[in-house]
């Protein structure tokens, strides 16, 4: 795509504009990252840089400025065309994992396939073949609290695949995992953006993380440095 798969352009967040304690989370960030690009966006605690992911992700909307995915104007879009975009070409991997208790493996991986109404023989096979590939087959009936730590992000990077995002978003991904589990996390991320050619755009503070990727992005105060 010549202009780019996510393009940022003139983009601001400000809490409580115009006020004495106005806080600019972003203050004009342009970026553009191209199909297939590996990009970590790094910074100190409170630098904007999860502020920057989570209006790429439309799950927060700028105060100014415009986010394009695909060339699709974000701003333009109602609550429904933006859920749609989100489950048609976002896969997100949060920190917290976010897994729903009461559903196995199995189950927390098939739900964006339900949302989007997928038929279910379509849904158990793409299921089989998700959790096989995280190299968790053997847990598919056990639900988050029987998980490690490392295998519950695991489920999430599944979870995440479910619907084939062509665009990965991780907000912080080894952030609760020890340090070899972290590693097998980012390898499979990493798989996943050279074999398969996801566009992976990581947040972290793991400048080794950071390292890894083609493109880096590094947020000072709400800015591009």
């Amino acid at each position: 795509m010549s202009n780019g798969e996510i393009r940022c352009v003139g983009l601001f967040k400000i809490y409580n504009e115009g006020e004495p304690n106005e806080c600019r989370a972003l203050n004009g960030v342009d970026l553009t990252i191209e199909l297939g690009e590996f990009a970590s966006i790094i910074g100190p605690s409170g630098s904007g840089k999860s502020t920057l992911l989570n209006l790429i992700s439309c799950l927060d909307t700028p105060t100014r400025g415009e986010v394009y995915i695909e060339d699709v104007g974000i701003s333009g879009l109602n609550g429904v065309q933006k859920a749609r975009l989100r489950r048609e070409k976002l896969g997100f991997v949060f920190q917290q994992f976010n897994l729903i208790p009461t559903m196995s493996a199995a189950e927390n991986i098939e739900l964006p396939m339900r949302f989007k109404g997928t038929p279910k023989p379509v849904r158990n096979s793409k299921v089989e073949e998700i959790i096989e590939l995280v190299g968790l087959s053997d847990k598919a009936g056990n639900r988050p609290s029987e998980l490690s730590g490392g295998q519950q992000q695991r489920v999430a990077v599944a979870r995440s695949l479910a619907n084939d995002p062509q665009i990965i978003l991780a907000d912080e991904p080894t952030g609760n995992l020890d340090q070899n589990t972290g590693k097998t996390i980012m390898g499979l991320l990493k798989r996943l953006n050279e074999e398969e050619g996801k566009t992976l755009v990581i947040v972290t503070h793991d400048s080794k993380i950071a390292k890894n990727a083609r493109q880096k992005i590094q947020i000072v105060d709400g800015k591009i440095v």
